[in-house]
């Protein structure tokens, strides 16, 4: 009897070292071959293939700015270029006016609320490099109003030059154009209710508190949008409405786009 126990303990002894031998060959192969048995890096994500609205439709890669004050808003002013254009007399050469421009919606700036007196120009160590006023006028159109928005809302903004166009872009970046929308030949009508409804049809997490829709002469001209300094869509303030007449307004064939 006790022989007969010896040799059950002899087996299973044995067996426990067969399988450890095997689990222990197994992981050594799967290091050697340099796949981590269950920590698998992800796919690197897509980069986005613009700056500006051209592009929209997915997120930039890099990292958003970290905020100074998280809690202020901001003010992104998406210019409908062939009213801008036509307004202002081809706006001292801005690229955007060209008729072979790829797109009629162009990036006019993003503005922090500070208050009554305080989105004016700001004292700030920050000062704006060749790097980030090229990145600037890529993005805007010419270097006048990168220029211009640099000294009157970027200084306010918290960021460096660079950080404030690169949050300027990416805030861009994150809004997708309605198809109907993206250039039309002709001169076209709506009412308000309309073309808010095709703009929160086509970007599903904004609402219509966060956008106000402005005209100028019962055209369209420009729309802000509002984040906070995080880049989440928050409220708009009082002060930022709509200006368009809620019954109809205008809106300029890109065909016209300077008179």
């Amino acid at each position: 009897m006790m022989r007969f126990v010896f040799v059950v303990i002899v087996a299973l002894v044995g067996y426990v070292g067969f399988q450890y031998l095997q689990t222990h060959r197994q992981l050594s192969g799967l290091q050697a071959s340099g796949a981590p048995a269950s920590h698998a890096s992800p796919a690197a994500p897509e980069s986005s293939p613009g700056v500006g609205l051209r592009a929209a439709d997915r997120p930039a890669t890099v990292a958003y700015p970290t905020p100074q004050w998280p809690q202020t808003v901001y003010i992104l002013a998406i210019t409908y270029m062939p009213a801008w254009c036509a307004a202002r007399n081809g706006a001292l050469g801005d690229q955007r006016c060209r008729p072979e421009a790829p797109t009629v919606w162009g990036v006019h700036g993003l503005w922090p609320q500070l208050g009554p007196g305080r989105d004016n120009g700001c004292p700030t160590a920050h000062v704006l490099t060749p790097e980030a006023e090229k990145a600037g006028t890529e993005l805007l159109g010419n270097r006048n109003l990168a220029q211009h928005e640099w000294a009157k809302h970027g200084t306010c903004s918290g960021w460096s030059a660079d950080d404030y166009f690169k949050a300027t872009a990416m805030l861009a970046q994150s809004l997708k154009i309605p198809a109907t929308m993206a250039r039309t030949a002709k001169d076209t009508a709506g009412t308000l209710e309309q073309f808010e409804a095709a703009w929160l049809t086509a970007n599903p997490g904004l609402d219509g508190a966060r956008l106000a829709v402005r005209c100028r002469n019962s055209e369209l001209e420009e729309l802000l949008f509002c984040f906070d300094g995080s880049g989440r869509g928050v409220r708009c303030p009082p002060n930022v409405h709509d200006s368009c007449p809620r019954e109809g307004f205008r809106m300029r064939g890109a065909g016209a786009s300077v008179p």
